[in-house]
């Protein structure tokens, strides 16, 4: 998805979290971009090099501490203001 512009990214998030109400079925998604899948996911998990670094949700991952194991990087987290989920904020 990260070749699509924003709108379709999301109509495809939307879709795909239409999908897994309605017909109650799983979606997995991989995707380096942790803001559009903190705010459409159930779920995430974190990978490095290779292995489950972490599994839960959103709210239990996308913390500061989790977040500078995965990517050797200070990043800040805020509330986005629309889903009320966590996002990065970069430095």
């Amino acid at each position: 998805m990260s070749q699509l512009d924003i709108n379709y990214q999301i109509e495809i998030m939307k879709l795909l979290k239409a999908i897994h109400s309605k017909e109650n079925k799983t979606v997995l998604i991989v995707s380096h971009n942790l803001n559009l899948a903190a705010n459409y996911a159930e779920r995430l998990i974190f990978l490095k090099e290779g292995k489950v670094l972490a599994s839960g949700t959103p709210e239990l991952l996308m913390q500061k501490e989790t977040l500078k194991e995965l990517f050797a990087i200070e990043l800040d987290i805020m509330q986005n203001p629309h889903t009320r989920r966590p996002n990065i904020i970069y430095p």
